[in-house]
């Protein structure tokens, strides 16, 4: 992220979230998050930041970032100890936090003040890939290969649970690309193309004239 002029890492760690300076690696600054062993990574719009998931003390909290350098202040603004993601990390995208349980529970959060959305039992999991979004939908990847595709707020559907090849898993991770939905399992890498050709278009039967209609006819002997 940027701030101030400045480029920053933003690591979600235990007990605390850092921020660091890209190009000298200094702490600028840190500010206190009860959990333990963070896996997922923290994710940021703007001067909103949330920072979801550990194995233990599970805690989604929200910040408003002020200020800039050493001069950062991260103001809470609120937590939830609901549905928190442990290993995947989560996804902020149009205002709306998108969370999976290794379990297979994901969630929708209003990412401003932590209103409760929608949920969902997806199928069969461990759920630990990252989650994705684009082009309105927002995909969460189970190391058994199911593809959930959920469409974006304000009315969040589950409305797919496709199934990659199980030969080839487990699958750890997923990307997008301009034409392709990229897949990675421990065996294989995948490119899923979502594109939809164009319909053939109708052919008039009045105007479709049969070959042997086409040749002319024999003269008649004389």
């Amino acid at each position: 992220m940027e701030r101030d002029g400045r480029d920053q890492i933003i690591i979600g760690a235990s007990p605390k979230i850092l921020g660091f300076d890209l190009e000298t690696g200094e702490q600028l600054w840190s500010v206190d998050y009860p959990a333990v062993q963070v896996v997922p990574s923290p994710v940021i719009a703007d001067d909103l930041l949330i920072v979801s998931g550990a194995v233990h003390d599970r805690l989604t909290a929200a910040f408003r970032l002020t200020g800039g350098g050493s001069e950062t202040v991260l103001e809470p603004l609120w937590e939830s100890n609901r549905a928190v993601p442990e290993i995947a990390s989560p996804v902020l995208y149009d205002n709306t936090l998108y969370q999976v349980t290794e379990g297979g529970v994901a969630t929708a959060t209003q990412a401003e003040t932590g209103n409760y959305i929608k949920h969902w039992r997806l199928k069969l999991g461990p759920y630990r890939a990252s989650m994705i979004a684009g082009d309105g939908k927002v995909y969460a990847l189970s190391a058994r290969g199911t593809v959930a595709v959920i469409s974006k707020a304000p009315g969040p559907e589950l409305i797919a649970e496709n199934q990659m090849p199980v030969d080839t898993g487990p699958y750890l991770a997923m990307s997008a690309s301009a034409d392709c939905l990229l897949v990675r399992s421990r065996r294989a890498l995948y490119c899923v193309d979502g594109y939809e050709p164009e319909p053939e278009p109708a052919t008039d039967s009045a105007d479709a004239t049969d070959a042997t209609d086409a040749a002319p006819e024999a003269p008649n002997p004389s």
